[in-house]
């Protein structure tokens, strides 16, 4: 409706609209109580909602906007959001180093198909500066991982920020001080 009043094109108010990357950081404000304002720090939110209009053809696709083809009514709707994750309760993992070669990750959380095992493992090969062969990600076991009181909680792309960037900062503390055989880190 604010397209048409403008006599503008739907998806170029919303490209207008979108916080632009040289307006980063930018904050939006509080969003959940108790929580401190929410920032966005990054991101290219016009250059990304270009790509799906790029992708899904939108420039031919406007000309069926509101016809009646073959017993249906066409139409373009485009909806854009910013979702946020990883803002805690923070969780963590278990790593132990058996060796140069042999390192583990204990996750509690079970693995559903979002890239966890590999995500954990190159995160712990770049912290430790060790080959990702070496690692060995192990999950689904809440005996193993220290945390394990969030586990049940973990899922979708929260595990990411906050399983990973939980380890990260101890990885490289322990490639710093050098690690040694049997050496467990638990880091939340």
């Amino acid at each position: 409706m604010v397209a048409a009043d403008l006599q503008m094109d739907p998806g170029g108010l919303r490209l207008k609209n979108l916080v632009q990357p040289e307006e980063m950081p930018y904050t939006v404000g509080q969003t959940r109580l108790g929580m401190p304002p929410m920032v966005f720090d990054s991101g290219n939110y016009p250059m990304a909602l270009q790509r799906a209009l790029d992708e899904i053809d939108y420039d031919a696709l406007k000309s069926l906007q509101g016809a009646y083809k073959e017993g249906k009514y066409h139409g373009i709707g485009m909806g854009c959001f910013v979702k946020w994750t990883g803002l805690g309760p923070y969780e963590g993992a278990r790593v132990v180093i058996h060796g140069a070669k042999h390192i583990a990750v204990y996750l509690g959380i079970a693995l559903w198909g979002k890239g966890m095992r590999p995500t954990m493992a190159q995160i712990c090969a770049d912290g430790l500066g060790v080959p990702i062969e070496g690692i060995s990600v192990l999950h689904g076991s809440t005996d193993l991982d220290a945390l394990w009181w969030w586990a049940p909680l973990a899922a979708a792309v929260r595990s990411w920020p906050e399983r990973g960037a939980s380890c990260l900062p101890e990885l490289q503390e322990i490639r710093r001080a050098g690690p040694g055989p049997g050496r467990a880190l638990s880091a939340a």
